[in-house]
């Protein structure tokens, strides 16, 4: 499912010495956005909790929110807000029985991996993501605040990966003379995800969901993918991504006063939400 945090199991949790530099990756978050953490169960309804731990001692809990699928299976839904700087960890409560966490393992020596970190970073991309449909595994609803999940890596445009086109339609009268009929012109960047050390498989597998979706801003704005992401091995068994990504150009992305607003060509509002800044966006 397109939850943007990687839950594990404490029962399934073990030692991965051998993958451990691939997981040791710590992932970032912005103060700017809140995390929206999304779970099923199969069973009779529970009171579950989403547990923030900060390595300092600090914890901040909230209860998640219930709701009966058509099929019977329970979603669970809980949105942290705003983050605080600082390493941190999830964990998800049953009343007092801990089920799972973001702790994916554990090296030779012991040492936890699979911690998060909230910050301010240099080159974070921010992927806020929606789907008209209820697909993925995931509950989406309609398109609002609670309903948009949002993710962070690093990454950016690639500068020298700019690709310019034009839907032209050219007519050529009798004398052979050239008229510009239609012209749509556009440009295809290349988005590179990862750092230097490139980004476990986990994450490129999540990437790959994320932009199969319906909807989808780089802070703040909307692209749109125009072909599959690609894919390169790293060292220490993680894997550098590219997507080829467009501008929508047919929807309009507006923000007023921190909300932003998805119009038509004819400013009619489709929808809207919070975005936590005051910038202004049009496509």
């Amino acid at each position: 499912m397109l939850c943007p945090i990687r839950f594990e199991a404490v029962e399934l949790l073990t030692e991965l010495a051998y993958y451990s530099k691939a997981f040791t990756y710590l992932q970032k978050w912005t103060t700017a956005k809140d995390v929206h953490v999304q779970l099923f169960h199969e069973n009779t309804a529970k009171t579950l909790t989403l547990r923030q731990k900060y390595i300092t001692g600090e914890v901040r809990d909230v209860t998640f929110t219930e709701t009966v699928m058509s099929t019977g299976i329970y979603c669970y839904d809980a949105i942290l807000e705003p983050l605080q700087d600082g390493v941190c960890k999830f964990e998800i409560w049953d009343n007092t029985t801990l089920l799972a966490n973001s702790i994916l393992g554990t090296d030779e020596n012991g040492n936890e991996f699979g911690f998060h970190q909230v910050g301010t970073f240099k080159n974070l991309v921010t992927l806020d993501y929606w789907n008209s449909s209820n697909d993925f595994n995931t509950r989406f609803d309609t398109f609002e605040a609670a309903n948009v999940f949002t993710f962070c890596v690093e990454g950016g445009f690639i500068p020298s990966r700019l690709e310019p086109k034009n839907d032209m339609k050219i007519f050529t009268d009798s004398v052979q003379q050239d008229t510009i009929g239609y012209s749509n012109p556009s440009s295809v960047r290349t988005l590179y995800l990862g750092d230097a050390k490139g980004i476990p498989p986990f994450l490129v597998e999540f990437i790959n969901f994320v932009f199969s979706c319906d909807v989808t801003l780089l802070n703040n704005t909307q692209w749109q993918a125009t072909e599959a992401i690609s894919v390169e091995d790293a060292p220490n068994y993680r894997q550098y991504v590219t997507v080829p990504m467009k501008r929508k150009t047919n929807i309009y992305t507006q923000n007023y006063g921190g909300t932003v607003y998805i119009t038509d060509r004819y400013g009619n509002v489709i929808t809207g939400f919070n975005n936590g800044e005051d910038k202004s966006f049009i496509l």
